[in-house]
């Protein structure tokens, strides 16, 4: 986070509602009472769809702490790149036809 040296213990949901954009929330659980620092909270980033796209929503996601990005994959299979500091989606495309429904860790790359 922003200002801090520790890391942080990050929930992130997307909340679909009829007629509106999926919406990112990303909040920090499991933090110690009284720690120094601001806890780690965005909420309403708007993911923005592509047309024809009504009906999708997230199939999986995936962080990366040595990037801090998240990856979220859809039913349609589009990806978004999100700057988790900056809660910024700074990537979407549809990177495969089919449905993806599970994402996993390169250990390797982090």
């Amino acid at each position: 986070p922003e200002g801090r040296s520790d890391t942080a213990n990050v929930f992130a949901f997307v909340e679909l509602k009829a007629g509106s954009a999926p919406s990112l929330t990303m909040l920090e659980v499991d933090r110690a009472p009284g720690a120094a620092g601001e806890a780690f909270r965005k909420q309403g980033i708007t993911l923005p769809a592509a047309e024809g796209t009504a009906g999708d929503f997230p199939t999986a996601m995936h962080a990366s702490n040595s990037q801090g990005l998240l990856y979220i994959f859809t039913r349609m299979g589009y990806v978004f790149v999100v700057d988790m500091p900056s809660a910024t989606v700074i990537f979407r495309a549809q990177a495969a036809d089919a449905p993806i429904f599970a994402a996993s860790a390169h250990e390797a790359s982090g």
